[in-house]
């Protein structure tokens, strides 16, 4: 790879074209005490030309058209907030699409030092405690309540990005924190894509790793360590290897960014909490591959289950999460449920948008405006 090239630098007070096309808008996140944020996404369906590109979601009652006038969108029932993985970002057309679809309003957020959020300067994908991603966070949340003021917001997170957002929904919800005197009251509900949420191997592994983590982060810091990735994950998912998506290998590269002690401290300790149970008030989604293959060499059947992350201990640490839990196996998913191959990611949508469904997230009527939208 050489040179990497950078995101040119966003507004904050402004909507701009996106490199996804059009429909897709982003902007900056506002910076908090001189430190600089993410990024917002958005998709507006009525400019996106593709918009119906993809799986359906089912019939018109809970689905983002009329059905006297199929041709006429809805005013959006939700909006959802996406939040990516660990040394990604967010680019996948259809997931907005579908989302679109199914009656809801979608944005994603590009945390800093990831994807359009990374600059010249920084380190790619690290943080010191993920608590930190909280600032944008609630700054992208911010944005999607001033433009749908009335809609609550459901949450859907990929892998790291799951078990930020878990700790993040937690704390907001949470008896203890408060944003101003209330509880917050837009997250409604969390969708977790494949989350991070322990260690892979046998039960006890994380806090055995614990404290030999947590001593090379105080000696080493941000230094990186020199463990070798065989660039599996690419393979699966990339379309120059037999996949079917195109990303940015500058700000979606396999290997991903360098492993630092310091920010695999931050995950233990979020993980560590997550065991310690969140108790969250809300209905969670998790989905997840129905299998995991950890290997050494390359093969094919990789490309039917997820190489990244033990599935069983995530499966493990759902009914940490709260007491209003669902958990769905994908058969022959890959890490990303939502970038596996389209038969098996079809299954992964009906069951999304089946839940959404079920828990009252539906399109609202075409004469009921939620919200303004300022065009670039």
């Amino acid at each position: 790879m050489g040179e990497r090239v950078f995101h040119p630098p966003l507004a904050a007070d402004a909507w701009q074209d996106d490199h996804l096309g059009p429909g897709f808008h982003a902007r900056a996140l506002p910076a908090v005490g001189g430190r600089t944020l993410g990024t917002l996404v958005r998709h507006l369906p009525e400019l996106d030309p593709d918009r119906g590109a993809g799986r359906s979601t089912g019939t018109a009652a809970h689905t983002g058209t009329d059905p006297r006038r199929p041709d006429r969108p809805r005013a959006p029932g939700y909006a959802v907030l996406y939040v990516h993985g660990w040394s990604d970002y967010f680019f996948n057309r259809e997931l907005a699409r579908f989302v679109a679809r199914a009656g809801g309003a979608f944005y994603a957020v590009d945390l800093r030092h990831n994807g359009r959020s990374l600059r010249a300067g920084l380190l790619p994908a690290y943080i010191e405690d993920l608590r930190d991603y909280f600032d944008e966070l609630d700054a992208a949340l911010a944005h999607v309540r001033a433009e749908h003021p009335d809609l609550p917001v459901v949450v859907i997170a990929h892998s790291q990005g799951g078990l930020t957002a878990s700790l993040w929904a937690a704390e907001r919800l949470g008896p203890r924190s408060r944003v101003g005197s209330r509880p917050h009251p837009a997250i409604a509900a969390l969708v977790l894509n494949a989350p991070w949420l322990d260690q892979a191997g046998a039960p006890g592994a994380r806090r055995l790793a614990t404290p030999a983590v947590t001593a090379l982060a105080a000696a080493l810091g941000e230094r990186a360590l020199p463990i070798p990735s065989p660039g599996f994950y690419g393979r699966t998912i990339w379309a120059e290897h037999g996949g079917e998506w195109a990303v940015d290998h500058d700000w979606q590269p396999d290997p991903g960014a360098p492993i630092r002690p310091a920010w695999l401290r931050a995950v233990l300790a979020g993980q560590a909490r997550v065991a310690s149970g969140l108790d969250l008030p809300i209905p969670v989604l998790v989905l997840t591959s129905n299998r995991t293959l950890l290997r050494p060499r390359w093969h094919e059947d990789m490309r039917r289950a997820d190489i990244v992350i033990d599935v069983t201990r995530a499966w493990r640490r759902v009914r940490d999460l709260g007491t209003d839990t669902t958990l769905i196996k994908v058969r022959d998913a890959v890490h990303d449920v939502f970038l596996s191959p389209p038969a098996v990611r079809a299954r992964a949508y009906d069951e999304l948008g089946a839940w959404l469904a079920e828990h009252g997230f539906r399109a609202g009527t075409p004469s009921a405006p939620t919200g303004t939208h300022e065009h670039p």
